[in-house]
């Protein structure tokens, strides 16, 4: 396809979309997709608590794609347990990483994500993750299932 028809479609488009903001058509977005739709009512016709307005606030609960999970020993029985993780951010958006751990038993889940504003667009390609964790507490001699987001695997100690 010819890259001057492509340009002439994108500003024929941006000003479609422009003269629809100007005639106040508003644009609201779900956590899960983005869908655009006119507002019912222009604030001329009701009052604010008449509108509907999107929701704020909303968290999107993104996990870390794990790839690669090296367990690392420290000491006899009881150890301490730190893992090595190596992965990507399913989307370029730079934001706080967060972990969180828990034991039932032999079995250790790490849940490994970013807390990203539903009303945030971030750019679609992949950020590279690297990170150690330190387990909670020592691990008796044994077998342990350990559990990084999806990511699963066996280890001994």
């Amino acid at each position: 396809m010819n890259l001057s028809i492509i340009a002439l479609a994108l500003t024929l488009l941006m000003s479609i979309l422009h003269g629809w903001a100007e005639h106040g058509v508003q644009f609201f977005k779900t956590a899960a997709t983005e869908m655009r739709q006119p507002a019912l009512l222009s604030q001329d016709d009701a009052s604010e608590s008449e509108m509907e307005t999107p929701a704020m606030s909303e968290i999107d609960k993104v996990l870390t794609n794990i790839s690669q999970v090296a367990v690392r020993r420290q000491g006899g029985a009881p150890a301490k347990v730190s893992l090595d993780i190596q992965g990507e951010h399913p989307d370029g958006c730079d934001l706080p990483v967060l972990v969180e751990q828990s034991r039932r038993g032999a079995a250790i889940q790490v849940t490994i994500y970013r807390e990203v504003p539903a009303d945030v667009f971030c750019p679609m390609i992949l950020r590279p993750y690297s990170g150690t964790v330190e387990l909670d507490g020592t691990l008796a001699a044994g077998v342990y299932t350990l559990a990084v987001n999806a990511h699963s695997q066996e280890f001994e100690i």
